[in-house]
């Protein structure tokens, strides 16, 4: 073979080469535009910004509700130890006056006390039955507390409370009074330890719904946040085949150095 035939074959070999080059690139070109688009699409689809603040908005929502159910039971606690404590201290007195070795000036005192304790009951619970922490109608998790417990959170103080559970008038002065004071104020101290129990119950029945709901807020949480990260991962796959479009020959000579987890985005 001569220098002539050496130099055609070259001369072939170099415009199939390069008919084939560019044959490649069209292809990769063409290929990755289409991925691209279809990434484009995809992306565009995951874009969960307004359910994202619609999520949160829920939340804070969910997380008021809550907060008005813990502050009524805050609340029922409160007053209950109070009222309890109140009635022992009205049972108190009326042991000394019972005790008949004190004088009547000291007797007349003590009545006046009580009477001053069995107005401070009342007001107590009259401030209590008045406090509206939230409307039943639009609190879902209120509705389930009520449900369980068989009645209205309003209802968990009695109406008897307004009127210190059957402690009107304290009179002291004579035995009878006494003995009947001394009845009164051990009905008293049953219809608070009813009411203690209640306010438990109450607040075991809260404390067990709103833990729920705040697993049930925290999944749903944690769910957006996935959908953030694929939401993420497609931007940066679209970014990617973008810039393989654009120029699918250095895209291809830098392969070894595309990241992982970009290159396991563009078999899928």
């Amino acid at each position: 073979m001569d220098v002539k035939d050496i130099n055609g074959n070259t001369r072939e070999l170099d415009r199939s080469t390069s008919s084939q080059s560019a044959g490649n690139q069209k292809s990769i070109s063409s290929l990755v535009g289409t991925r691209a688009t279809a990434v484009n699409s995809e992306a565009a689809r995951v874009d969960l910004t307004g359910d994202k603040r619609l999520a949160s908005a829920e939340q804070d929502k969910s997380r008021e509700k809550t907060n008005n159910l813990i502050s009524k039971v805050n609340l029922l606690s409160e007053t209950t130890s109070n009222i309890d404590r109140l009635v022992r201290s009205i049972d108190g007195i009326v042991k000394q006056a019972d005790s008949g070795a004190l004088p009547e000036r000291r007797v007349t005192a003590l009545e006046r006390e009580a009477n001053d304790l069995v107005g401070k009951i009342k007001e107590i619970a009259t401030d209590s039955s008045t406090h509206h922490t939230s409307s039943p109608r639009e609190d879902e998790i209120r509705q389930e507390v009520e449900r369980q417990l068989g009645k209205s959170l309003d209802a968990i103080l009695p109406d008897d409370a307004r009127q210190a559970f059957g402690l009107d008038k304290i009179h002291l002065s004579t035995k009878e009074q006494i003995i009947s004071t001394v009845a009164s104020v051990r009905a008293a101290r049953e219809r608070v330890e009813q009411l203690r129990a209640d306010v438990t119950e109450t607040r075991k029945t809260v404390e067990s719904i709103v833990s729920t709901y705040e697993v049930a807020q925290e999944n749903s949480a944690a769910s957006l946040a996935t959908i953030r990260d694929v939401d993420e991962a497609v931007r940066l796959a679209s970014e990617t085949h973008g810039e393989i479009a654009e120029n699918p020959t250095d895209a291809m000579d830098s392969v070894g150095r595309i990241d992982k987890k970009v290159l396991d985005l563009l078999r899928q």
